[in-house]
């Protein structure tokens, strides 16, 4: 199979893992906006906005060394235990830690609110590595697989916490929970993950090989981190939740770009990593830079024409002002996207 075919096939493959459950995500907004109130939805937006961000810094996104290192030995089944087993056991000591300190740090909240982010914090975090394990193992389909059932269990959670049940916030963290768990084990026995768990591989240096390529990602994340999440946290200190809320909305019809983006990259780095020893391997990322700016470009500008139509079918309350934030995100959200795209094609993995 051709470098091109082979992007062509992972873009498609990993797309229907993103799009799809972007789509259940969408769906999912109307019910958030309309029966949360601006308040719940913005606290909401806040915490998953944070655990989210926390996951790289508190694994030290060892997680990205499970695709990297599986990448290269997919037929060396010895050595799959070997990182797998040591992955998980890093994974499990630090996110213990983490979730002790989380709880006192959220001390200001009811402490129902309290064990509930702490649970969605714990199951996501291996969710996590189990997702980029699938992908290093070349198991696509089941990442895929794995997304669109988060969401579609998500959406039918939400729904029923909200429209049967009425707990408001509470009710959505746990639909969160639930879904989060359900494509843990989902994935999991999908890819036999307890064949490549051993006591016997544990090994503290295989952990250190893993944290030298991993640890130096996570300044970039970090930055990532105070990108994403400082604007919301200034907001929430100056102006209060009901605008954040506001500005959450503001971001939701924006952030379908960087859906289209993160699905080419996710394919893209696989092929890059396959590509780099290759002769033409220059020529080929050009190319393929200037092929993907342009569906970019014009993926970005029928987001644009579409946004009063999809503003007005999407978002229920009080979200008016929402509306005339988003030109400057779209700009925003470009500019971001763009140099993201850059450096994936100036630094290939």
């Amino acid at each position: 199979m051709s470098r091109e075919t082979s992007l062509v096939k992972n873009t498609a493959v990993l797309s229907l893992g993103t799009f799809l459950p972007k789509l259940a995500s969408m769906i999912t907004l109307p019910l958030l906006t309309g029966y949360l109130t601006t308040a719940e939805y913005g606290t909401y937006d806040l915490i998953t906005t944070l655990v989210s961000l926390l996951l790289p810094a508190v694994t030290l996104q060892i997680q990205s060394a499970a695709f990297r290192f599986l990448l290269n030995c997919r037929e060396d089944e010895k050595k799959i235990k070997k990182i797998v087993s040591n992955i998980l056991a890093f994974t499990f000591t630090t996110s213990i830690i983490a979730l002790f300190i989380l709880y006192f740090a959220l001390h200001s909240l009811d402490v129902i609110i309290r064990i509930e982010i702490l649970l969605y914090f714990f199951f996501d975090i291996f969710l996590i590595a189990i997702r980029q394990v699938s992908r290093g193992l070349g198991d696509n389909v089941g990442y895929s697989l794995n997304s669109i059932t988060n969401s579609v269990v998500m959406l039918i959670l939400t729904a029923l916490g909200l429209l049967v049940f009425k707990n408001g916030l509470a009710g959505v963290l746990l639909a969160l929970i639930g879904s989060t768990l359900f494509s843990l084990i989902f994935l999991s026995i999908r890819i036999k993950i307890y064949r490549y768990i051993t006591i016997k591989a544990l090994s503290i240096q295989e952990i250190k090989e893993l944290l030298a390529y991993s640890w130096p990602l996570v300044p970039n994340n970090l930055s990532t981190w105070v990108l994403s999440l400082s604007d919301r946290l200034v907001i929430t200190s100056f102006l209060g939740v009901e605008a954040n809320a506001v500005y959450a909305v503001a971001n939701k019809i924006p952030n379908l770009f960087k859906t289209f983006e993160s699905t080419f990259m996710y394919a893209w780095q696989e092929n890059a990593s396959l590509a780099v020893k290759d002769k033409d391997s220059d020529d080929y990322y050009t190319n393929v830079f200037d092929g993907i700016f342009c569906i970019m470009v014009a993926v970005m500008a029928c987001l644009i024409a579409s946004t009063p139509l999809l503003f007005a079918i999407l978002i229920r309350g009080d979200y008016n002002a929402a509306y005339y934030q988003m030109p400057l995100l779209y700009l925003g959200v470009f500019f971001w996207q763009f140099q993201a795209l850059w450096v994936e094609y100036t630094w290939p993995i």
